[in-house]
């Protein structure tokens, strides 16, 4: 019962719309294809949180990429307000040391 649920929450945040924007402009971003090689994937586990009330929320998320060469962590923070996000951070960190700052 405990996997199930905890399979399911992972799931919900691989399907929000911060994670899907988040992954799609980290695997597009040349210097992060340089750092990773190609393809980059994303990895099963995804940490953080979505909050949504009607058409207003949150979110932060870390989401674990891999490539040929190496492995990241895409960080992003969103606010989401009249139904339409809004990426406040998207970074990702490589091998713990170097930080690449994205735009959405």
């Amino acid at each position: 019962m405990f996997g199930l649920i905890f399979f399911g929450v992972f799931r919900l945040l691989q399907s929000s719309d911060p994670y899907q924007k988040a992954v799609a402009v980290a695997v597009a971003d040349p210097a992060v294809q340089s750092a990773l090689g190609t393809p980059i994937k994303p990895r099963f586990y995804t940490w953080g949180q979505i909050n949504i009330s009607g058409t207003s929320g949150q979110a932060s998320l870390e989401i674990p990429i891999a490539g040929p060469k190496g492995k990241g962590v895409v960080y992003v923070e969103a606010t989401r307000e009249r139904g339409q996000w809004y990426y406040s951070n998207l970074w990702v960190r490589i091998g713990g040391t170097n930080t690449l700052h994205l735009k959405p």
